[in-house]
């Protein structure tokens, strides 16, 4: 099991979470989970309009499609468990815990 602890306004950029229901936790499960799937048009839409533009739409696309080839190699996600939210403000830090398909 691999742990990360993510920032929101920060996991390879910024999250746009205006508008969404869903608590930051939720949030990070589904851009990982689209990244997982290579959905990466879908996950694109989670970071804002500046982070996309901080690096550039093509180099996002890039680091995002050799990710899910790296999660894909080990296996894929058997497991997303969000271990921890702290909320400050309109900034959320996310601890992430991921269980590979291949053990991992």
């Amino acid at each position: 099991m691999k742990r990360f602890s993510v920032f929101l306004v920060v996991l390879f950029g910024f999250f746009a979470l205006t508008g969404c229901s869903a608590g930051p936790g939720k949030i990070v499960e589904r851009f990982f989970r689209a990244v997982e799937a290579g959905e990466i048009t879908d996950a694109l839409g989670y970071l804002s309009t500046s982070s996309i533009e901080s690096l550039g739409q093509d180099k996002w696309r890039a680091l995002l499609t050799q990710a899910t080839a790296d999660i894909n190699d080990d296996g894929g996600f058997d497991k997303i468990d969000i271990v921890s939210e702290d909320v400050t403000g309109e900034i959320a830090e996310v601890e992430v815990a991921f269980t590979y398909g291949n053990g991992g």
